[in-house]
């Protein structure tokens, strides 16, 4: 029941939902029937004619069913910012979820790494599902600071995250390289959620984060660094040791909210570099519709 009430307040006040929650209600129960009615994964309509393939219990990508979008400032910061002629990294990528919309809603070219090989598959379901193959370049590996293989827990959905220490979950040895040794062009803007493990993936991105393209940075910290043995400020202390400062996003307003030295930190912020660039291009992007709303 306590599962339930977090995921009803959830959507009821996500912002997309607050001024028509009847029909967020409404898309909740729709797919709590359908998804246990119908076999497999059932094909979504999403943003500016994507789709994704989700299924019942998948918490990583039903919200976006619930709310349109489900981290709603960071994925409206991406639409808003990101262009065509871009590269956008997606690090942890997941069902695809960001690199759906960076290169099926905004058209960008996206290189998406996914460590956990059931996932991986589902993230290639979702690049085929939209027919963005030709702008996508999936890899089935993690990121770190040196190459070699990590321990991956498996039970944990869109948390799997490396193994610190034993285990009695199902686990699995994945291959590992450096971003600096896999991305050699030029990067715009970067998504990293690795469940902690933020700190040595910046460690193997030495060169990409110096390199003057590289304009923004998703980043979610939640603490989870600790069992690795870094903090959240460490990892900040990484990006701000490349020019990058720590934001949030109002997408409503397009606004850019300023993050450092904040008493309290939301999980998510968006590191940028050249924020007077930045803010030229979400004042530019192109709208968004979804709900009836447009953003």
């Amino acid at each position: 029941m306590r599962h339930l009430y977090n995921v009803l307040r959830n959507i009821l006040s996500h912002p997309l939902n607050r001024q028509a929650p009847l029909a967020a209600m409404r898309r909740f129960v729709l797919w709590q029937i359908a998804s246990r009615c119908a076999p497999g994964k059932i094909a979504v309509d999403w943003i500016r004619e994507t789709r994704f393939f989700a299924s019942h219990g998948e918490a990583g990508v039903t919200g976006n069913i619930y709310n349109g979008l489900s981290d709603f400032e960071e994925m409206s910061f991406l639409l808003h910012f990101l262009r065509e002629d871009d590269v956008f990294v997606d690090i942890g990528a997941n069902a695809g979820i960001y690199t759906i919309l960076a290169s099926g809603a905004v058209g960008a070219r996206s290189i998406s790494f996914e460590p956990i090989p059931t996932t991986y598959h589902r993230l290639e379901a979702n690049i085929e599902l939209n027919n963005i193959g030709d702008r996508v370049s999936a890899y089935n590996r993690a990121l770190g600071a040196s190459t070699g293989e990590l321990v991956f827990s498996l039970d944990r959905d869109c948390m799997n995250r490396v193994v610190a220490g034993p285990t009695h979950s199902d686990v699995a040895k994945v291959p590992v390289s450096r971003l600096d040794d896999t991305v050699r062009q030029p990067v715009t803007m970067i998504k990293l959620d690795v469940e902690g493990f933020e700190k040595p993936v910046l460690e193997g991105a030495h060169h990409t984060l110096a390199r003057p393209e590289l304009k923004a940075l998703i980043v979610e910290l939640n603490g989870s660094g600790a069992m690795y043995g870094h903090s959240d400020d460490q990892v900040m202390a990484q990006l701000a040791g490349h020019g990058f400062e720590p934001f949030t996003y109002s997408p409503l307003k397009r606004q850019l909210i300023p993050q450092a030295g904040a008493a309290s930190r939301p999980p998510n912020l968006i590191f940028l570099r050249d924020k007077a660039l930045v803010e030229r291009r979400i004042a530019t992007g192109n709208p968004i519709a979804i709900f009836g709303a447009t953003i």
